[in-house]
């Protein structure tokens, strides 16, 4: 998971271990996201990074720059 490369990692489990996976995953403040493949035996958990934290904290960041400009602009 920690790859800056790799997006996507296979966890190839019985069900009660990808269970334990998910719910430490749900538990955590990590921006990962599951889905059960059902193809095989025993299933895979396909666990996916995501960039939602990164995407809320440039949203809050670019308003915080418009805010700052209309500060600006009202000191002049």
């Amino acid at each position: 998971m920690q790859s800056p490369t790799e997006q996507v990692f296979e966890y190839r489990r019985v069900q009660k271990e990808r269970d334990d996976m998910t719910y430490a995953i749900k538990n955590s403040n990590a921006d990962l996201r599951t889905e059960t493949i059902k193809k095989g035996s025993p299933h895979t958990l396909l666990i996916t990074k995501t960039h939602d934290t990164y995407l809320a904290q440039m949203k809050i960041w670019n308003h915080d720059g418009m805010v700052l400009e209309r500060l600006e602009r009202m000191k002049s």
